[in-house]
């Protein structure tokens, strides 16, 4: 048995694209084989997310690595239903049998031995705060937890999370690195994430040295062990004003309203329908004085006014609030950001890409002018995000943003590193960590003003991190990422 297995793994390190054997965060052939001969025993982790448009549960399997050292991602198990956070607040019945529905799907495909081995947590985005009411929650968190008590999985006191912006983000950030092999080792290989969506935004990093003794950074600054030799003293903030669903009504509010209708900027000119946000509903529709781009045969080329569009994103967005520069970083852009340069054919589809902020503002003006196709929003969003992330974000020309919804052929989901953090640490810290927001402050260092007034951004090596500076709130995890 040892012999087959030691032959497998000379064959997998020959032929590392066959065999997944040099992904860090994904099952390779010896691990698969370890499970098929008892030699391992698989783990699974479930999450139940419910957020603005689904409510969906996905089932992760984990296989420990040989060392029992760290665990890989084998396989994922996938339900989904059209129950959302409104259902949740306005039809709790329905709310509840959706869930159930997927829960009976999910013990139907872990085995019955492995149910109370396997943690269970349901997930509510940070688009929950906005939809239900503390009441509504107080009111349904009883029956949540029963219900989800009653499925035999391993579920801790409090089931039921409910995550800020700030906790969304911080999840988005430790997926995305486990999924890239960057949590172990120096701490400057980690990436930043960007993370846009209808009524979310955020922005995560590990600080810089500057930033940790920079008092209006700190508030949102908590160190996080995610590791037994890696201490991360992390960034994250949340901007529920700066979601795209929030900018869009603000500058749809700012164009000319006649007769029930609103005239916006940055719609396409040839555009007449409805939007609804909040569960209000907007009538639109572009400029009545519309302006021939171009003359294309059978389809007159509209594009928008690309200053006027400016303009009014500038008029909403600004005053923006101070946040570190991230020039100098290697940045993901998730969802939002992702899906607005796909649609717009600036990024593959399928692959992602990346792209330069030089390029960014010529590309965008270039797109608002020739697109030949009614999608309403698409120069605004794209407008938005570039504004976003050269004011806001202070990234220079120089500067490249990789924009994606997959690494190494899997999607990029906050459940995956919801699921893995679950798995290993399913007891209450988890919900003690994730739930709260203070920061329990230890004795800081003086603060040297001038360091608030940096531009480059640099990610300190850990020998010149300052914990001290920042908030105590620790996890140690029993296991490595290699």
């Amino acid at each position: 048995m040892n012999h087959l297995l030691l032959i497998l793994s000379i064959v997998s390190v020959i032929f590392p694209g066959q065999w997944n054997f040099c992904d860090s965060f994904k099952a390779n052939v010896c691990d698969k084989l370890g499970v098929f001969f008892g030699l391992r025993q698989e783990l699974y982790s479930c999450v139940i997310e419910c957020g603005d448009y689904k409510c969906q549960l996905v089932c992760y399997s984990f296989i420990p690595s040989k060392n029992g050292r760290n665990i890989r991602l084998n396989e994922i198990f996938y339900r989904r239903t059209n129950a959302t956070v409104q259902s949740f607040a306005h039809d709790s019945l329905m709310f509840m049998y959706a869930i159930d529905y997927m829960l009976d799907e999910a013990r139907q495909h872990i085995p019955q031995a492995l149910w109370q081995q396997s943690p269970l947590i349901l997930v509510g985005t940070s688009c929950f705060r906005h939809v239900v009411t503390k009441d509504e929650l107080h009111r349904m968190e009883p029956e949540l937890n029963r219900l989800l008590g009653g499925t035999g999985f391993l579920v801790q006191k409090q089931s039921v999370i409910v995550c800020n912006d700030r906790n969304e983000g911080l999840f988005n950030w430790f997926t995305v690195n486990l999924m890239l092999g960057r949590l172990s080792g120096v701490q400057s290989n980690t990436v930043a994430t960007l993370n846009l969506d209808i009524s979310s935004n955020q922005v995560t990093f590990v600080a810089s040295a500057e930033q940790l003794r920079c008092g209006k950074y700190r508030d949102y600054i908590t160190t996080e062990e995610f590791g037994t030799n890696n201490n991360f003293q992390i960034y994250s903030r949340g901007f529920p004003e700066l979601g795209i669903g929030e900018v869009r009504k603000r500058v749809i509010q700012m164009g000319t309203f006649e007769g029930g209708v609103y005239y916006p900027e940055c719609i396409s000119p040839s555009f007449g329908g409805y939007w609804t946000y909040k569960g209000i509903t907007y009538r639109l529709s572009g400029s009545r004085k519309m302006t021939l781009k171009s003359k294309v045969p059978n389809y007159p080329e509209r594009g928008v006014d690309i200053e006027k569009c400016e303009s009014a994103v500038r008029q909403v967005l600004f005053p923006l609030p101070e946040v570190p520069s991230l020039t100098g970083r290697q940045i993901y852009g998730l969802n939002s950001y992702f899906r607005t340069f796909a649609t717009a054919g600036l990024v593959d589809l399928v692959r992602g890409g990346s792209f330069s902020m030089a390029d960014l503002y010529n590309t965008v003006k270039d797109t608002c002018k020739q697109t030949k196709f009614v999608v309403e929003f698409l120069c605004m969003d794209l407008m938005y995000i570039t504004v976003l992330l050269q004011d806001f974000y202070g990234l220079r020309p120089k500067d490249t943003i990789y924009l994606t919804d997959t690494i190494k052929e899997h999607e990029v989901q906050k459940t995956l590193g919801i699921a893995y953090l679950n798995m290993i640490f399913p007891k209450a810290k988890f919900v003690k960590f994730h739930s709260s927001h203070a920061n329990v402050r230890k004795q800081v260092p003086p603060l040297v003003p001038s360091v608030c007034d940096f531009d480059l951004v640099t990610t300190p090596e850990p020998d010149v991190i300052h914990p001290s500076a920042v908030g105590s709130q620790n996890i140690k995890f029993p296991f490595d990422f290699v």
